[in-house]
C-alpha cells in the first residue's frame, strides 16, 4: 500500500510538470465598443468595452489587459469616432475625467492580432482574430483612413498604464498613438504615467469616412496637462507624427530620450509672452522633421520692439549641456523660421526675426541643460542697389548689434568682389 501511494504520488508530479512548463501569461487586448456612453472607466461606463475576463469595467494590468481603441476587431469599433456600433447608437470615443483602473497599456488605432498564438501556428504577429471558437478569422486590410482610435484626457482624469507578466506579447504599460491605423490623445488636462510613448502610424493626410480626425497620428497637450514617461534610459518618447503643446502650463517629462523622424512635426503653439512648456529629458533628445510657431494670447500681441531679445524653450535636456543632436529640416539659414499668428502691427519689424536655436541654460530651473529655443532677434539689415551695385549694411533699429565678423555672398556666384 505505501509502496502504491508513493508511486501514485510520483505519477501525479510527473503529469503535473510539464504542465507547469508550458503555461504562459495570456495578454488579453480589450477593444473599446463606446455603446453604453463615451466613459472611459468607472461604474457609468460598465458595457463600453468588450466582455472578456475583466468582465464589463475598463482594462485591467491584474488580468494582463491592455486597452484598445481603434480595431478590426469585430468585437470593437474600427474608428472609435463613429456613432454607431452593430447598427445600433454608439457615443464616440472614450474620454477621461477621473482615476481610472489601471491597464496593461494602451493602443490607438491597431488591427487585431493572435499574440496569445490561439490557433496554435507559432505566428502571434498575423492579423486574424481569434474568438473562444472559430479560430482563425483572417481579417481584411482596412481601407487607408478608417482604422482610427482616439483618447481624450480632461482636468481631473489620471490613468497609469503599468507593464505586466504578458509585456512581451504587448502588455507592457506603453501608450501607442497610431499603430497599424491613426492614432490622437488629446489632453487638455489630467496626467498620463506611463513607461513608453510611440506616436507613429499611418502617415496620411486623406481621410475616410465620418465622424474622423484629420491628418497623421497626433499628441494634443494644452491646459495643466501632465504626461509623464518614466523608466529611467528606457522611458523613451518616440514622437514619429505630429507633437503640438499649447503653453505655459503643460508638464511633458521623460526619463529616456525623446526622438523626432523626418515625418515628425513639432508644433508650439506659444501663449505667453514670456514662457513656453519645454519637452524635457533626463537624457538626449533627437531631432528631425519639422517644427512650427504658432503664436496667440498675449504672446501675439507683444510690443514687436521692446520684446526683442525673448527666448522660448521648445525642449529642455537635464543631462549635459550638449544633449540636443540633430536639427529640423525646415528651418532657413541660421535657423530662421516663419511664425503665424501675429497681425500686421505685432508682426516683426524690418531688423527682428525669429530663429530656432540651441543654447545653454545659465539659471535655474535650466542651469547646464541643453535647451532648444525659439528668439527673438534684432539683425542687421543688406541692401543691395541693383542700379549701382552699391552694399549697405544697417541697423534699421534703435540700439547696438553686437558681431565678431561678417560675410557678403552670391549664391549665383554674380558678386565681383574687387568693385
Amino acid at each position: 500500500m505505501t509502496s502504491r501511494s508513493s508511486l501514485a504520488l510520483v505519477l501525479a508530479c510527473a503529469v503535473a510538470v510539464p504542465v507547469m512548463l508550458v503555461e504562459r501569461a495570456a495578454a488579453i487586448d480589450r477593444v473599446w465598443q463606446g455603446d453604453v456612453n463615451n466613459v472611459y472607466g468607472g461604474a457609468s461606463s460598465n458595457g463600453n468595452w468588450d466582455l472578456i475576463s475583466g468582465g464589463a469595467f475598463s482594462p485591467r494590468a491584474q488580468f494582463l489587459e491592455r486597452a484598445v481603441i481603434g480595431t478590426d476587431n469585430p468585437a470593437g469599433q474600427l474608428n472609435s469616432n463613429s456613432l454607431t456600433f452593430n447598427g445600433n447608437p454608439a457615443f464616440g470615443s472614450p474620454e477621461i475625467s477621473t482615476n481610472t483602473l489601471v491597464p496593461g497599456g494602451i493602443a490607438l488605432g491597431l488591427r487585431a492580432r493572435d499574440i496569445n498564438d490561439i490557433d496554435g501556428d507559432a505566428n502571434t504577429s498575423e492579423f486574424v482574430y481569434c474568438p473562444d471558437t472559430g479560430c482563425p478569422i483572417m481579417q481584411p486590410v482596412p481601407v487607408a483612413g478608417t482604422l482610427v482610435g482616439k483618447l481624450t484626457i480632461h482636468p481631473g482624469g489620471n490613468i497609469a498604464p503599468i507593464s505586466t507578466s504578458a509585456s512581451a506579447f504587448g502588455v507592457d504599460g506603453r501608450v501607442l498613438v497610431g499603430v497599424d491605423g491613426r492614432g490622437y490623445l488629446v489632453m487638455d488636462g489630467g496626467t498620463l504615467t506611463t513607461p513608453g510613448l510611440i506616436v507613429a502610424g499611418e502617415n496620411i493626410t486623406t481621410d475616410a469616412g465620418t465622424p474622423q480626425e484629420l491628418g497623421p497620428s497626433t499628441v494634443d497637450l494644452s491646459g495643466n496637462a501632465s504626461l509623464q514617461i518614466t523608466g529611467g534610459a528606457t522611458g523613451i518618447a518616440n514622437l514619429d507624427r505630429r507633437t503640438k503643446v499649447t503653453g505655459p502650463s503643460v508638464n511633458f517629462n521623460a526619463t529616456g530620450r525623446i526622438r523626432f523622424t523626418s515625418s515628425s512635426l513639432l508644433t508650439a503653439a506659444i501663449t505667453s509672452a514670456t514662457a513656453h512648456s519645454p519637452l524635457k529629458t533626463n537624457n538626449n533628445a533627437l531631432l528631425s522633421g519639422a517644427v512650427a510657431v504658432e503664436f496667440s494670447g498675449a504672446a501675439a500681441t507683444r510690443d514687436p520692439v521692446t520684446s526683442l531679445g525673448q527666448t522660448w524653450n521648445l525642449i529642455d535636456s537635464s543631462l549635459s549641456t550638449n544633449a540636443i543632436d540633430g536639427n529640423f529640416t525646415n528651418l532657413g539659414p541660421g535657423g530662421l523660421i516663419t511664425v503665424t499668428g501675429l497681425d500686421a502691427a505685432h508682426a516683426a519689424p524690418l531688423g527682428a526675426n525669429y530663429r530656432v536655436k540651441k543654447a545653454v541654460g545659465t539659471a535655474a530651473p535650466f542651469l547646464n541643460h541643453s535647451l532648444l529655443q525659439l528668439s527673438y532677434e534684432q539683425t542687421l539689415v543688406l541692401t543691395v542697389n541693383r542700379d549701382t551695385g552699391n552694399i549697405t549694411i544697417r541697423n534699421p533699429l534703435s540700439g547696438n548689434i553686437a558681431i565678431d565678423s561678417y560675410s557678403v555672398n552670391s549664391a549665383r556666384g554674380s558678386m565681383v568682389a574687387s568693385s
